[in-house]
């Protein structure tokens, strides 16, 4: 997928005449895309900087952020629900001795 990519950027940088133009590309950090990151002079090209979208960059960001705090709202559930569980057990076997 990354050489057909690559194939496409380069038909269309020829297309658009801008090999001597183009400066950066603005992608998504996907894998096919950083596949085709760096087009090479014997293209025709200028050597073009990558930048990643920073827009994209900080969605990642976010739902990273959000899947931790989900991850921590879990495991604080699960605490809870254990040490209920072992607070009614403590209350059942301090009234059974009592019996």
């Amino acid at each position: 997928m990354a050489d057909n990519l690559r194939t496409e950027m380069r038909h269309v940088i020829s297309e658009w005449k801008l090999e001597e133009k183009l400066v950066a590309v603005v992608t998504d950090d996907a894998a096919s895309i950083t596949a085709i990151r760096q087009v090479q002079q014997t293209d025709g090209c200028q050597a073009v900087k990558h930048l990643p979208c920073f827009a994209h960059t900080l969605n990642l960001v976010v739902e990273h952020a959000a899947q931790a705090i989900n991850n921590l709202k879990t495991k604080v559930k699960t605490l809870l629900h254990i040490s209920i569980r072992i607070s009614l057990q403590l209350q059942n076997s301090k009234s059974y001795k009592n019996k």
